[in-house]
């Protein structure tokens, strides 16, 4: 394979890299692949999960196979997130470079097909009569009735479809009758298959709706989990709360060196390796919607007193615990990404803006008191190339922070400094990066596996 700067970087369309990397994976499983769900969106690169059937169970095999994919590729790419879902189910969330982006695809592997602590399908089932994908090499497709009974469990189980998911099991009527009826109809009973059926042959997303909320019981009480299931069931939450895999970050810098920027640059291209993102401004949750106040004049304000500084530090640190801190932990626990728009350490670096008047040293170690998040990010920039976006603070005063800011970066392992002169997409380009090599060794360690052992071996640059 050719390997040039030009090539690894080259840009090309999703459904591109998506068809490169499931090709790629099937040669390194050795196997075909048996693409679960509707396999359309998938290879046209749709931000979709990629619903995978593959006879490889243990976490970190899943995590070898995708990794050794990731190295027939001809962009460089690693793999950030590994989430056990389901007792046989692992979402991985890997990040391929194609141009100067980061691109998220997320193969979800599985080998039976279990919802909620129930086990619909076993894997023989799911690729019995698989065939072959017509345009995509090694990758299968289930036999139209499998395809109806792994997708109706799904979509009743959650309650909902879209239009796309019931024109697809349309398609899957239209294409086989016999066998999907015989599916949807075993698999729900005759009062309820029909009534699933019928909205399937008139493609009333509605219609579907109301017949998966009716069949629901009548799906679950066929298939009840054993005492296996429910210890696997079991050993999964107890995983998610000892490693959850959820994060957050703060992003720290002066008025003008971009963070707002930053913040929806990481919304756009991190934000997908999670399962949702929360935006906080200190301690502030951040609504959907909401509108930042400008802060035309950040030190105009005289300082409170001491006596009043000490209270507010007070006030600040028993809302950290008891109303931030809480909250956080949950979004871990649920994979959920959380952005700071300026943080605890913001407190001892710009106190003016906070109006304190006590010494650096108390405040330093106030702190420390607070809990802190997973990973930081400063941006650092130049006076006059900040002074070029925002004329809040002086040069003396924005050299100041800027020096507390990089002071407080080379203290601590998990802080990462990005210049913040550059052009936006730049700046979102090397956050995302670190970020990016920040999780994957998270990755690997709880994967028991050697640091940066989940990026394919092309350079980055």
């Amino acid at each position: 394979m050719i390997d040039t700067p030009a090539v690894r970087n080259r840009v090309a369309s999703r459904g591109t890299v998506a068809r490169a990397f499931l090709t790629a994976l099937a040669r390194q499983a050795n196997q075909p692949l048996v693409l679960l769900g509707d396999p359309g969106p998938v290879l046209d690169g749709a931000p979709t999960d990629i619903d995978i059937a593959i006879g490889v169970q243990a976490r970190r095999n899943r995590a070898r196979l995708v990794r050794g994919a990731l190295d027939q590729l001809p962009w460089p790419a690693r793999i950030v997130q590994v989430i056990q879902h389901e007792a046989r189910a692992h979402y991985f969330a890997v990040a391929i470079l194609v141009g100067e982006r980061w691109e998220l695809f997320h193969p979800d592997v599985t080998t039976d097909y279990v919802r909620v602590g129930r086990t619909f399908m076993g894997f023989d089932e799911l690729v019995d009569g698989a065939r072959p994908l017509v345009g995509a090499a090694g990758l299968s497709v289930p036999s139209p009735g499998t395809a109806a009974h792994y997708y109706v469990v799904k979509r009743v189980s959650k309650g909902n479809i879209t239009q796309p998911g019931i024109d697809y099991l349309g398609d899957l009527l239209d294409a086989e009758p016999t066998p999907v009826r015989r599916a949807v109809t075993s698999l729900l009973g005759e009062r309820h298959g029909a009534s699933v059926l019928a909205a399937i042959e008139r493609r009333s997303t509605a219609s579907f709706e109301s017949a998966a909320r009716a069949a629901r019981p009548e799906l679950y009480s066929k298939h009840r989990p054993n005492v296996r299931e429910r210890v696997a069931e079991a050993g999964r939450a107890v995983r998610r709360l000892i490693e959850p895999t959820g994060a957050a970050i703060a992003i720290y810098g002066t008025d003008g060196s971009g963070k707002g920027t930053l913040l929806a640059a990481l919304r756009r291209d991190v934000g997908p390796a999670f399962r949702a993102v929360d935006e906080w401004h200190l301690f502030a949750r951040v609504r959907p919607g909401e509108e930042d106040v400008p802060v035309t004049d950040p030190h105009g304000i005289a300082p409170r007193s001491t006596v009043m500084s000490a209270a507010k530090l007070a006030f600040y640190l028993g809302l950290a615990w008891l109303r931030r801190a809480p909250r956080i932990a949950v979004a871990r626990r649920r994979a959920r990404l959380v952005l700071f728009d300026r943080d605890v350490e913001d407190l001892w670096i710009d106190p003016q803006r906070y109006r304190f008047s006590l010494p650096d040293s108390v405040l330093q170690f106030a702190v420390k008191l607070f809990p802190k998040p997973d990973f930081a990010l400063v941006l650092d920039a130049d006076a006059a190339t900040v002074l070029t976006r925002s004329q809040e603070l002086g040069a003396a005063t924005l050299e100041l922070l800027a020096g507390r800011y990089r002071a407080y970066a080379e203290a601590r392992p998990n802080v990462k400094v990005i210049d913040a002169s550059g052009a936006p997409d730049e700046v979102a380009l090397a956050a995302a990066s670190a970020l990016f090599a920040w999780l994957e060794e998270r990755t690997a360690r709880r994967l028991g596996l050697a640091p940066e052992s989940l990026s394919s071996a092309r350079p980055e640059r």
